[in-house]
């Protein structure tokens, strides 16, 4: 599990509404040492790609200019189709990437991400606007593990505005 690798006593977790939150913070406690906060206050932020409609973005730690890792991790369990199997062609609901450690002379990069609403895409790029703060991403599905990291631009495609 990711949450075991990234959190630990110098770090604190939050988990959303929909998580059994009595049973994880138990877990949290005894097996990583960490605290369970509220979401303003976490580094690490756990949700379901449903409680995603649900999340204030604007609540997730954002680092300061002159400290931005300190800004919130967010990790979403994602239940939508395969995050990498896109062909070329495909367009419809997947996400463009761009910025820092993507060659912009390479093939494009997408990813199928489907189930997350345009919505939540937006508020990010709000919440990611004074570069160098913001929040970084974490995606998982099943065996798939894909890091937004707060640099990384995304665009929806067929959405001309690029977040």
């Amino acid at each position: 599990m990711l949450v075991e690798n990234l959190v630990n006593r110098d770090v604190q977790v939050a988990f959303a509404a929909s998580l059994p939150s009595a049973e994880l913070a138990r877990w949290v406690r005894l097996t990583l040492n960490s605290e369970v906060v509220a979401v303003a206050e976490a580094d690490f932020i756990v949700c379901r790609q449903a409680d995603l409609a649900h999340l204030d973005l604007t609540q997730l730690g954002l680092g300061t200019m002159a400290s931005p890792e300190l800004g919130a991790t967010l990790v979403i369990d994602y239940q939508g189709p395969d995050l990498t199997a896109v062909s070329a062609e495909a367009t419809a609901g997947c996400v463009r990437l761009t910025g820092p450690g993507i060659n912009p002379q390479g093939p494009v990069k997408r990813l199928n991400l489907t189930e997350i609403d345009a919505a939540f895409w937006h508020q990010r790029a709000d919440c990611n606007g004074s570069f160098p703060m913001g929040f970084d991403i974490f995606i998982c599905r099943d065996s798939e593990l894909i890091a937004l990291p707060r640099t990384t631009r995304i665009q929806l495609e067929g959405d001309a505005a690029c977040m």
